[in-house]
């Protein structure tokens, strides 16, 4: 165990002198091609060439080598071109992008799976708990049907963060925590819509009754799918809820 902590150790120091020096020549190579007589246009590229870098270093891309690269490209050609320095700054503006949507998108569908699990974990560990120490919740229901309605509801989530994550725009965000945090809330969100529609539907809150005694629990099974899919099913519902209640403190007036 020591000696593999040394070489880690050893790994670290090294990178760590690799990107000190690379930063080095970066800042050499900025103050090489930057004259006192640039003008506006050039200052301001080389000040967005230099954020630029701080988000690469920050993030460390696949494509790193390819993006520096270009950054380098486009402020030697600036010296010369501005305009043509600025093309070339796009390019790798675009691929960095690229290559961070790519990344958030995997690691909100990794977030995702990992909430997905917790939940399915919890759904299970509610399967006893109910049984010796939270009788009220047995009474609510028991604990293999709290575990089917947590399946429906998280692979109702996870279904519908599979149709919509390419949609997702999320190259703009720089912390991979945030991302990863994200699509972790998302199953639990869905928990919580289950949780309270469960209720509302099992004792018949806004007096509708759905489904016959023999297709009942298929009918909770397809709710609570639609908890985790549909981002307007369980708010239309508690809307429809809040709004039966105001109407009865209204007329109890």
């Amino acid at each position: 165990m020591p000696s593999v902590y040394v070489k880690l150790r050893e790994l670290w120091r090294q990178c760590h002198e690799v990107r000190v020096g690379y930063l080095a020549r970066t800042r050499e190579l900025l103050e090489e091609v930057k004259r006192p007589a640039a003008n506006a246009a050039f200052e301001q590229l080389l000040g967005e060439v230099a954020a630029l870098h701080c988000r690469i270093f920050r993030r460390s891309p696949r494509r790193r080598p390819e993006l520096i690269a270009l950054l380098q490209g486009a402020v030697y050609t600036a010296a010369h071109d501005v305009d043509k320095g600025r093309e070339l700054y796009k390019q790798a503006e675009q691929r960095f992008q690229q290559s961070m949507q790519t990344t958030n998108q995997l690691a909100f569908i990794g977030g995702a799976f990992f909430g997905a699990l917790i939940g399915m974990i919890a759904g299970y560990w509610m399967i006893g708990l109910t049984t010796s120490k939270l009788p009220l919740a047995g009474n609510l229901a028991d604990g293999q049907t709290i575990a089917s309605l947590c399946f429906y509801g998280l692979f109702g989530s996870l279904t519908s963060i599979w149709l919509r994550v390419s949609a997702m725009s999320l190259q703009q965000v720089d912390s991979l925590a945030f991302v990863i945090v994200s699509g972790m809330i998302q199953p639990f969100i869905a928990l919580g819509f289950v949780a309270v529609i469960f209720v509302i539907i099992r004792y018949q809150v806004l007096g509708i009754s759905i489904g016959t005694e023999g297709n009942k629990e298929a009918v909770l099974w397809v709710a609570a799918f639609l908890c985790g899919f549909s981002e307007r099913f369980a708010p239309a519902i508690l809307n429809s809820t809040a709004a039966a209640f105001t109407a009865g403190k209204s007329a109890s007036k």
